[in-house]
């Protein structure tokens, strides 16, 4: 009886964590730390942890496990739709690969100094535009 009991009871806690784990690691990418690209692993994670709960499911059936397994299927299901939804549309502004860089003001990240492009230096140059980024 006592094995019965503790079948899946691994999976169960993986499966746990990792549910737990991806939002997590979500929000501190994102609110503390600022990285703000196409949140990729989420969807990832969040079916591992799917998948090791619905094993531990499989082998012992529980009002419980049935009940995290519905929790982190909607989170599966939920980061999933948000990858799909996240894509940008096509860039057609004033800035194009190859052409004359146009006419423009900005401000520099460190000190808050204007500069245009005019203060660029003569040469090569790379500037790098970060859509959809604070």
């Amino acid at each position: 009886m006592e094995q019965k009991k503790e079948a899946g009871r691994t999976y169960l806690w993986v499966g746990a964590g990792l549910g737990l784990a991806a939002p997590l690691i979500f929000a501190t990418r994102f609110g503390l730390l600022r990285h703000l690209e196409t949140p990729w692993y989420f969807s990832g994670i969040s079916a591992l942890a799917a998948i090791a709960i619905g094993l531990a499911l499989f082998q012992r059936r529980t009002w419980r496990r049935a009940i995290l397994f519905l929790i982190v299927l909607i989170e599966c299901l939920g980061s999933t739709a948000m990858l799909a939804a996240s894509e940008l549309e096509p860039y057609d502004g004033p800035a194009q690969v190859g052409a004359p860089l146009p006419a423009f003001e900005a401000k520099l990240a460190a000190s808050g100094e204007a500069f245009t492009e005019a203060d660029l230096a003569s040469g090569t140059q790379v500037l790098v535009f970060y859509r959809g980024h604070l």
